[in-house]
């Protein structure tokens, strides 16, 4: 898994940069590249390292939202096989028009990308930069998939933590961007694509897996889906599109009320010289065949409306 040091560095980097965290939660990959002269050598991260969440402070207040990619690498590691059918086309890029459908579908795509990563998929990784490109291009931020970046992917074409890191590093340009343009809420939607994209993975396989962890996954999505409700709520600009998948997404957290969600406190450790704080709790979910059901269809009625 992406290493808890990077993601420790990584967090130190972006405490006071609320809009790059959103969107780098959104897809869940750490910004440990080398970022430089675009060599073959890019750095590689240790992929048996345990992540920690991503903690986002927007205002005054703290959301802790899980990472698709971790959701890659728990599929991966509960033995289930990559399935293609799981993805958004690729194609389909043209037909988002709206900001909307731009915003959470670069965050489809951007869990999309990940997944294919994470499965050694490179091929099919190419076709999903490409489509994060274009739909970057159009929402004005053509300087984040740069030709110089996509041609480092290719150098890196072998190297799935180097692929990995160069996906990171382009979300961290969005940055500039977003904050010079006050765009937080292209963040929040960014990262709702990507959270119901991989939710979308995660219940697809679980419903056919007698994988507990798979299943307790799931089910730990709860409050991650209340913070998810917190930071869309926030938005001010209601489009239809908008009130449309808060009403979608508050049907489903009523299912997630049945969800037996037990929490178990530890202390957290705390770094006073870092200005670190690493969450040591932990949660377990148990959740029944039936409702397992239910919310994966819930899910996919949510991803379908989104991808179109």
């Amino acid at each position: 898994m992406v290493p808890k040091s990077c993601l420790m560095s990584f967090e130190r980097k972006l405490r006071s940069r609320s809009v790059a965290w959103l969107l780098v939660a959104a897809i869940g990959v750490s910004a440990c590249s080398s970022g430089g002269d675009g060599s073959n050598a890019e750095k590689a991260k240790d992929p048996d390292k345990e992540q920690t969440p991503s903690v986002l402070k927007i205002g005054n207040k703290m959301f802790s939202v899980p990472s698709p990619i971790q959701t890659a690498f728990d599929l991966k590691q509960a033995g289930a096989t990559f399935n293609p059918e799981l993805l958004n086309n690729p194609d389909k890029v043209d037909a988002y028009s709206t900001r909307f459908s731009q915003a959470v579908n670069m965050g489809v795509y951007g869990a999309d990308l990940g997944y294919a990563l994470v499965n050694r998929q490179t091929q099919e990784g190419l076709k999903f930069l490409a489509s994060c490109k274009k739909i970057s291009n159009e929402m004005g931020m053509a300087s984040v998939f740069t030709n110089n970046l996509l041609d480092r992917f290719g150098n890196n074409i072998e190297n799935t933590d180097s692929l990995l890191s160069l996906v990171g590093e382009a979300y961290l340009l969005s940055d500039s961007y977003l904050k010079e343009n006050k765009s937080e809420e292209l963040g929040i939607l960014i990262l709702a694509g990507g959270w119901v994209e991989s939710m979308y993975f995660a219940t697809s396989i679980a419903i056919n897996s007698d994988s507990d962890e798979l299943r307790n996954r799931v089910g730990q999505q709860r409050s991650s889906l209340e913070n998810l409700l917190a930071l869309l709520s926030r938005l001010e600009n209601r489009t239809d599109e908008l009130e449309n998948l808060l009403v979608q997404l508050k049907d489903l957290q009523s299912e997630y009320r049945d969800v037996d969600l037990r929490y178990t406190y530890e202390a957290p450790e705390t770094n006073p010289d870092q200005k670190l704080t690493v969450i040591n709790s932990r949660s377990e979910a148990r959740i029944t065949q039936e409702k397992l059901q239910i919310l994966a269809d819930k899910i996919a009625a949510i991803r379908n409306q989104l991808v179109g």
